[in-house]
């Protein structure tokens, strides 16, 4: 295989056109160099299989502390440690497993039902706001007002509370960007100490509101004890300022890139319309073929063999899932958006013991939320001089989309 010289290419995703598509840029590196040293001292893994075998393998850490530069990165920072070592993203076994059940079972068992008739009811109730206006920027509008609404009755936040802890949760999610800013790292710090606060003072309130026979979501994570073998409250905060983070971040960008295909791709757009029964499948093609996660990261605890390369330990690897997606090997003809693709074993939401915790309601939000948008206006077209990506690596989206509607 031959190895492409620095000179020739080097993979910097703040190049040029990358964030409009950085799929080509994908391709390069799997089909010359999928083992490539970046300029940012990591690993970049571009090939499904290699990036399948490392989210599954025992002897890749998820734990930050295991990073070179750890410490002098967040050294003068008096939140941001605790939140990134203590997040169930990052957490290693034996801790991880028991939180994470912790969480998903209070999630699910205090939400689930409640979720599967509040979450049509905000699509419909930002739908007939959209339906007065003829044309509108998607992704505020709808995109992002889905999956933020929900997840702000899921937290039972206060209509008064919503711009501040909607603030929280931006500066706080630019920390999962490989090379966040001073600036960003400030903001990120100061905003972890509010939320928290915030946190602490609400779920008390909750407590002392809240009917014998009512279980909210932010009690239940303390009142269940689903396991002792984990710290509680040491590890309940920083996981519900993720849950809350991650519960929209995600959705907003697979309703925004799902429509975006759909709009790019008229042909799968008929096609859905005509046969509704599809969303599922539209759904898990729209989170291979445009991801709203592009990256995961591994550090090496020991020395180890991933595909054809030898790591060292401390070797520090970044997974391109979107690259993964894209795999020949794996995807016949894979830049074709195919909302009848099957089989579809994606990697959007990760494998193994850190996949994502909250991918079934990321799908529950997305099915509905897109069935209904495209039969409420199936005449959509974009305004294509409009359509702006965010400036970000690890969550891919849109920032703006203009649609005009033609009802």
């Amino acid at each position: 295989m031959m190895k492409l010289k620095d000179s020739e290419y080097r993979f910097n995703p703040y190049a040029p056109g990358f964030f409009d598509n950085p799929y080509p840029f994908y391709d390069r590196l799997r089909e010359n160099d999928p083992y490539h040293h970046s300029f940012m001292g990591t690993w970049i893994l571009t090939r499904y299989d290699d990036i399948q075998e490392a989210l599954v393998n025992p002897n890749l850490s998820s734990d930050l502390r295991n990073w070179a530069g750890f410490e002098k990165r967040y050294k003068d920072r008096e939140s941001i440690p605790w939140f990134v070592t203590h997040s169930v993203l990052t957490v290693d076994p034996p801790h991880h497993k028991p939180l994470k059940n912790h969480l998903n079972k209070s999630f699910l068992e205090s939400s689930l039902k409640k979720l599967n008739a509040q979450i049509p009811a905000i699509v419909k109730q930002k739908l007939e706001k959209l339906e007065k206006l003829g044309s509108f920027d998607f992704i505020p509008e709808f995109a992002l007002a889905v999956p933020l609404e929900t997840i702000y009755y899921v937290f039972g936040i206060e209509e008064a509370d919503k711009p501040k802890v909607k603030k929280w949760s931006t500066d706080i999610s630019k920390l999962i960007e490989p090379l966040p800013i001073l600036a960003n790292l400030e903001a990120a710090d100061q905003s972890i100490q509010e939320f928290s606060q915030y946190l602490k003072e609400k779920i008390l309130q909750t407590q002392l509101d809240q009917a014998e026979d009512e279980q909210s979501f932010l009690t239940s994570l303390f009142e269940n004890p689903h396991s002792e073998s984990f710290e509680k409250d040491e590890y309940i905060l920083p996981n519900l300022i993720l849950m809350f983070m991650a519960g929209h971040e995600t959705t907003v960008n697979l309703i925004g890139n799902g429509i975006f295909a759909l709009l790019n791709n008229p042909d799968q757009l008929k096609l859905l319309l005509e046969n509704p029964e599809l969303t599922s499948s539209a759904v898990e093609e729209m989170l291979r073929y445009d991801p709203p996660q592009q990256l995961a990261w591994r550090s090496a605890l020991c020395d180890l063999q991933i595909g054809e390369h030898n790591f060292k330990k401390g070797d520090q690897l970044m997974l391109l899932l979107g690259s993964a997606n894209k795999d020949p090997a794996y995807f016949s003809d894979p830049h074709k958006f195919d909302i009848k693709r099957m089989p579809n074993p994606h990697l959007s939401f990760g494998k193994g013991q850190h996949s994502c915790l909250g991918s079934w309601l990321a799908r529950l939000q997305g099915k509905i939320a897109i069935r209904e948008f495209v039969e409420r206006f199936p005449d959509m077209e974009i305004t294509p001089e409009g359509v702006r990506w965010f400036s970000n690596f690890s969550f891919r989206g849109l920032e703006k989309m203009p649609i005009v509607t033609n009802n």
